[in-house]
């Protein structure tokens, strides 16, 4: 980028982009921002004295943008979106989400990002556990064979097996 910061962005963007929806941003939808610049308090330029002054975005420019910020404290952070495509529940759980891959990133510095886990207990539990609550209880001394004859007999229109474009009943 440093090299071609020359290009004009909508040279960029006619190169880069194929078919333009003008309703989206052309290169990318979300943005991380990072302001790790250190805070020079009371900087005074001739007679007039600076201030770091914190400012709310009225209007989401992108569809996601989330800002963090150096401070004494740690990282402090803001999240903006547009609300026709997320809700805010969403929102909240991807910042828990997001925390909590940052806090797995401080515990196992050295695991791969593939094995960090950003998932509370509850929701690890839920996926694993809850939404795969399919267990289904059959007769343990039949074979498969006797099951699906079984099966054939209580439901003979069903569809017993789908292949590509084809369905035996």
């Amino acid at each position: 980028a440093y090299e071609h910061q020359e290009v004009p962005f909508e040279k960029v963007v006619e190169e880069v982009v194929r078919e333009r929806d003008l309703s989206r941003s052309p290169l990318f939808q979300v943005m991380l921002v990072l302001q790790n610049t250190p805070d020079v308090p009371g900087l005074q330029l001739g007679d007039v004295q600076l201030e770091r002054e914190g400012f709310e975005h009225s209007r989401a420019k992108y569809e996601l943008t989330l800002s963090l910020c150096h401070t004494p404290e740690g990282l402090r952070g803001s999240v903006n979106y547009l609300t026709d495509l997320f809700s805010s529940t969403t929102i909240e759980r991807l910042v828990a989400h997001f925390k909590a891959l940052l806090h797995s990133i401080v515990q196992q510095p050295q695991q791969s990002i593939a094995s960090l886990n950003m998932l509370s207990m509850q929701e690890e539990a839920q996926l694993l556990h809850g939404f795969n609550a399919s267990e289904v209880d059959y007769p343990q001394d039949n074979s498969i064979v006797s099951l699906f004859e079984q099966q054939v007999l209580q439901t003979p229109n069903n569809i017993a097996v789908i292949f590509e474009e084809e369905q035996l009943t």
